[in-house]
């Protein structure tokens, strides 16, 4: 039996990824929260996890009372909502730092931080993120470190870009002012991304290194244009005017990702759902609310 610490676990990904950690009766889960938002996607499972509530000054406390084998950090502040830097900072850097610190003084055996792939000159998710990526790597020598580099992944009504964009073009609205749709980008299911996470698990125990990195992909870029233009056809809209140009493109804006899988596939991992595939499975699932 391990004793896994999942962070992030009442987001979208976490959630999901929550779900299928509990198929494992090998895994004890805790998870934390800062409040009850978002709770309901853990409705059904509630009862067989530990909850760690980061409001309460005693919070650290809490997690030395359990013997945590490993540490998974999906919890981050994309700035969606205009935060400011000190709130982004707070969530990506300041609570991962004490979350790290923990770790090392607990003698937790893993730590599997969420990182990624954008510059950090992109935005201030993107640099704080890189920021405590150079804290991750300060402390390598006390603690395994596992860094998981994502690309873009996408699921239904999931709070970013494309499932943003699809909930437009399933209302039919008359217009969708978009940038130049030039920047290239790595899309990827979120189903692949919980399946790398989960090949890792298992394999942290033959990792010989302190620090390993994996960049999380599926090899295969499409343009912003391509994606959109693809996603309308899915979604059998027609009359939905894509109005390119209409806002600026960001003068730091990544204009082509690169990603390399070659660690990931040395672990037998590869993505299984293409874009289209996963488009499609987005769809029907934002059809049908068949989602938490």
């Amino acid at each position: 039996m391990r004793t896994i610490l999942l962070t992030g676990a009442t987001g979208f990904l976490g959630s999901h990824f929550l779900h299928e950690l509990l198929r494992d009766d090998q895994n004890k889960l805790i998870i934390t929260k800062f409040h009850d938002i978002h709770m309901n996607r853990l409705s059904d499972i509630e009862s067989q996890l530990t909850v760690i509530n980061l409001g309460l000054s005693d919070w650290v406390q809490r997690l030395s009372d359990n013997n945590i084998d490993i540490i998974i950090h999906l919890a981050t502040n994309y700035g969606r909502s205009e935060e400011d830097l000190d709130t982004i900072m707070e969530a990506n850097f300041h609570f991962p730092v004490k979350l790290l610190d923990f770790a090392v003084n607990n003698n937790v055996k893993y730590f599997i931080n969420t990182d990624t792939s954008l510059p950090k000159e992109i935005n201030n998710y993107a640099l704080t993120k890189k920021r405590f990526l150079k804290e991750l790597k300060s402390r390598q020598d006390r603690i395994k470190v596992v860094n998981m580099v994502l690309e873009h992944f996408f699921g239904p009504n999931d709070g970013k870009f494309v499932s943003n964009m699809m909930a437009l073009l399933i209302n039919k609205v008359d217009k969708i002012d978009l940038s130049t749709g030039t920047p290239k980008r790595d899309f990827l299911h979120y189903g692949d991304i919980i399946n790398a996470y989960k090949v890792v698990l298992n394999s942290l125990d033959s990792f010989d290194k302190k620090f390993m990195e994996f960049e999380v992909g599926s090899g295969v870029n499409y343009s912003i244009r391509e994606v959109m233009e693809l996603m309308k056809k899915i979604s059998g809209n027609k009359n939905t005017i894509l109005n390119w140009g209409a806002i600026p493109q960001r003068d730091s804006e990544l204009m082509e990702s690169n990603v390399s899988m070659d660690g990931l596939k040395s672990l037998g991992w590869k993505p299984s759902c293409s874009l289209e595939e996963g488009i499609d499975l987005m769809l029907k699932k934002m059809n049908a609310e068949d989602i938490y």
